[in-house]
């Protein structure tokens, strides 16, 4: 049994998210833990760490948590404490982890800020400002980083980026899942809808992962400082399967101009030329359009003669999984 140890770092005011961290590892033991064989230690000062005597505080800390594969990094409006070596403890811990990943190409480094609310005072902006700047400690560095606006938001992000990294370091190539023994199809499947219905289309997406398939969504499939324009064409162009969510929300405003009629449009083009080029996509067969609805809405003029499927009660997800892996059967 492979043990993957996760650090957690982070100033005292983000304890909410600080347990969440904590649920969505014991989230991933109980499934990874069994299909795969490893162990999940989460590794934080609170249980890790014990009284002793060094150069200085977090020099005993950093002593007694030893080595992990994976820092998970989280600031909201304190930067912390200085020590002896960095503007902060947690600006010390990743110090370390950063030198060490040049040396040996690990740990995983994943850092989140948090939105910051309004400043009352000096040394609240004076924290600030620390974070700032320590932001752009890690651009210089090239480490990516991630934004978030709640508890929930970070929670979403996390469990999908832990598992990407947790597949990476068991020597998996996350673009392609395990196999259910029942069927050997594992095409790519690209998800697309309004920016509003991201919770609910997570779930299928989530449930897709589970079931060994290889689903694309931009809320987590894109990494920082990528182009979503690029990337989002660049996925549909792979794609075996685009499946198009239909909701009461399909009048709301794309909040990044590009809407799921411009994906819809994109693949429709792919299709409508793969006769005379097979370049246009990456599988030289027509991408399988599939219209999904969550809530009951009438389907668009464009995709009405296609047959769709009903997923207004989520809980048909699993005759929805097997739809799909027939349709890949049938395109193989």
């Amino acid at each position: 049994m492979k043990n993957i140890r996760i650090f957690l770092a982070s100033p005292g005011d983000v304890s909410e998210e600080r347990k969440v961290v904590s649920e969505a590892i014991e989230d991933l033991q109980l499934t990874l833990g069994k299909t795969r064989n490893v162990h999940l230690e989460l590794v934080k000062w609170e249980t890790h760490a014990y009284p002793d005597i060094g150069d200085y505080s977090q020099d005993v800390i950093n002593n007694q948590i030893g080595n992990y594969s994976v820092l998970v990094g989280i600031m909201w409006q304190r930067f912390g404490t200085k020590t002896n070596n960095a503007g902060s403890g947690t600006e010390e811990e990743f110090d370390i982890a950063y030198n060490v990943f040049k040396k040996h190409g690990a740990p995983k480094i994943m850092f989140y800020f948090k939105a910051p609310k309004a400043v009352t005072n000096k040394s609240e902006l004076n924290q600030l400002n620390s974070i700032f700047s320590f932001k752009e400690k890690l651009q210089e560095n090239g480490a990516l980083y991630w934004d978030f606006d709640s508890t929930r938001d970070f929670e979403r992000k996390l469990r999908v980026h832990l598992y990407h990294h947790i597949e990476s370091i068991l020597g998996e190539n996350v673009t392609k899942p395990v196999k259910p023994e029942s069927n050997d199809k594992t095409g790519r499947i690209f998800l697309s809808h309004r920016s509003v219905d991201h919770e609910r289309v997570g779930k299928v997406y989530k449930k897709l992962i589970e079931s060994g398939l290889n689903p694309w969504m931009a809320e987590y499939d894109i990494l920082p400082g990528q182009s979503w324009k690029q990337e989002i064409e660049t996925a549909i162009k792979n794609s075996d399967v685009f499946i198009t969510f239909l909701s009461k929300n399909s009048d709301v405003a794309s909040e990044t101009g590009f809407s799921v009629d411009s994906e819809l449009s994109i693949a429709e083009n792919i299709n409508e030329f793969l006769g005379e080029d097979h370049s246009s996509s990456s599988t030289g067969n027509q991408i399988h359009i599939i219209p999904a609805l969550l809530d009951e809405v009438e389907i668009p003029a464009v995709i009405a003669q296609l047959q769709y499927y009903d997923l207004s009660d989520l809980g048909k997800l699993d005759s929805f999984v097997e739809s799909i892996y027939l349709v890949l059967s049938k395109n193989s």
